[in-house]
């Protein structure tokens, strides 16, 4: 973002209240708790490629950013293996946490300027390390590790937030400054913010950390009912700059939409909504969102690639020892389960296996290998699936490929699902949960027609691959199929010559 962004909040500032160990009027804050005043905090720098600018933090978020957990970040790829398909995306999950905190920080100082009343300084402090932390819970390769071990049900919010209580419990140990703006409710509301709980069925509000004319503060960090909020914010920025993708989504429409950000109240629930001059700038990220899927995200090469080293990491789940909590021996496959041996773990870990002598990890470290080398399983078909939110279409293909083929044909594939839309699901339109103001005053909502699409993807087994007469009889079959059952299928004849070369 330009200087002149990163500037453009801080003129005609009212004079703001300064911090002072006292306690507001709504009686929010703890009276031995400090009131944070963003202005008058002393600042670091950390240059930023994306936003064109040195991103300003609070000198009091440095022992934060300085600990493990944080500096953990450093080693996990945002992109996961993409950067086999990409060579350009090899940035962090710190580089976009950093983001994150910049683009929540813009947002919260803009609120705060124009709602001074309605958003305090601790609000925005507290919005800012939400955001700071967000991602803290990612494995190695990001969102592939989740999905490793199905029965581990790891999810990388839930880790987030047990992190992030490490750091606080840490940071209140060694009498840490920033612990001295924080009481009991905000840390509750951070957790909330990272991982939003399920809300009531009767919409009763049932947030812990604020209240609910506070209710917006919910829409920045995890905006759990539209998608829109400062993550994908920045992530969209980010990704498409180190992949070199086009994007309708910059840092122009990045500006107009936080100068354009209202905070809205009714029957006491307050959230943001939008000027309808930024609705095109607010389309565009849901839209560039499924583009990024269908280009980068859920390539076919990515994925692919994510099969040989989800396995690897399988087989190496009960083999590979990480040192745990009290110097213990912690299997790979148990590390979620114990904060020290999780906190070891990085997209080095592959390096560690590949330099093993156990023999154990010999076959791990082959099917590794496979990946430097590129004997990846090909996709050889494409297969639009429609209406199918059960997977039925997976089902009736691998019964109708044990009929047609081999028998010992049918373990030689691999289908992985890939869905295509704006954030919230197919068929569900985010721009819908997002209010608008018109010139005239008028709020309301502006639907917006999404061609959405579900496709599963088809992939042989390498080796099987390279026989001719293999290949082709597969691609009849799944042809076969796709007419019988009257779906487009697109095979991958075109890629031939990447097999046998």
């Amino acid at each position: 973002m330009s200087k002149r962004h990163h500037c453009l909040y801080f003129h005609a500032v009212p004079e703001l209240k300064k911090s002072c160990p006292e306690v507001e009027k709504n009686g929010e804050y703890s009276s031995t708790k400090m009131l944070y005043n963003p202005e008058t905090q002393p600042i670091f720098h950390i240059s930023d490629p994306v936003y064109e600018t040195s991103i300003e933090i609070p000198l009091i978020l440095k022992p934060l950013i300085d600990s493990v957990p944080f500096q953990r970040l450093r080693g996990i790829k945002q992109l996961g293996v993409t950067e086999f398909v990409y060579p350009g995306a090899t940035h962090t999950r710190f580089s976009h946490s950093i983001g994150t905190f910049h683009v929540a920080s813009c947002f919260m100082t803009q609120l705060r300027h124009k709602y001074p009343k309605k958003v305090s300084g601790t609000d925005h402090l507290c919005v800012c390390i939400a955001a700071l932390c967000h991602d803290l819970g990612h494995g190695p390769f990001s969102h592939m590790f989740e999905h490793v071990w199905e029965d581990m049900h790891y999810r990388h919010e839930d880790m987030s937030i047990t992190l992030f209580d490490y750091v606080m419990k840490q940071l209140k140990d060694e009498n840490a400054p920033l612990m001295d703006y924080l009481n009991e409710t905000d840390l509750q509301f951070i957790r909330e913010a990272i991982n939003p709980p399920k809300g009531d069925p009767n919409d009763i509000w049932s947030m812990k950390g604020r209240p609910e004319e506070k209710a917006f503060l919910y829409d920045l960090v995890n905006n759990t009912r539209s998608g829109f909020d400062v993550d994908k914010m920045d992530y969209i920025l980010r990704d498409s700059k180190h992949v070199n993708i086009g994007t309708r989504f910059r840092l122009c429409a990045l500006e107009r939409i936080i100068q354009n950000a209202v905070i809205l109240e009714q029957n006491g629930r307050s959230e943001i909504c939008f000027n309808f001059s930024v609705y095109h700038d607010i389309k565009a990220l849901f839209e560039d969102r499924e583009m990024m899927h269908q280009c980068v995200y859920q390539h076919q090469k990515s994925l692919a690639i994510e099969f040989e080293y989800q396995e690897a990491l399988r087989l190496a789940g009960p083999h590979l020892m990480i040192p745990g909590t009290d110097g213990r021996a912690v299997a790979l496959k148990d590390s979620t389960s114990d904060i020290e041996a999780f906190l070891k773990l990085d997209n080095s870990v592959v390096k560690l296996i590949s330099m093993s002598f156990d023999p154990n990890l010999k076959a791990v470290t082959e099917r590794l290998n496979r990946v430097q080398t590129r004997q990846l399983m090909p996709c050889v078909a494409l297969i639009e699936t429609v209406n199918d939110t059960q997977g039925k279409t997976e089902s009736k293909l691998m019964t109708y490929l044990s009929k047609k083929l081999p028998p010992d044909f049918i373990d030689k594939f691999r289908t992985k699902k890939c869905s295509f839309h704006g954030g919230l699901g197919v068929g569900q339109d985010p721009m819908s949960m997002i209010k608008f103001i018109g010139r005239n005053g008028r709020v309301r909502y502006v639907p917006t027609e999404w061609h959405h699409s579900t496709w599963l993807y088809v992939y042989l087994d390498y080796e099987t691959s390279k026989n001719e007469a293999n290949y082709n009889s597969v691609l009849t079959v799944l042809d076969d199929f796709c007419e019988d059952e009257r779906m487009y299928c697109g095979t991958k004849l075109m890629f031939r010559h990447e097999i046998l070369n």
